[in-house]
């Protein structure tokens, strides 16, 4: 982990920005859903991204987080 951890001193950070995944990048579900969905309720400054590797997951949180899946 030492080498990560110089690497990722030389990585540009963002401090605007949270980026939020589930389940090997496959669904919308578990603890980490409802942090991401109580995360863009709470109003902030932050920029709040799902990453999936499923792009219709993307596409339907883009347009309707709140529907159930």
């Amino acid at each position: 982990m030492l080498p990560v951890y110089i690497l990722s001193k030389f990585i540009p950070k963002d401090n605007g920005l949270i980026v939020i995944g589930s389940s090997k990048g496959y669904e919308f579900s578990d603890n980490s859903k409802y942090l991401y969905l109580y995360l863009l309720n709470k109003q902030n400054n932050k920029k709040i991204i799902w990453i999936s590797r499923n792009k219709q997951i993307v596409t339907m949180i883009k347009y309707n987080p709140f529907s159930d899946i």
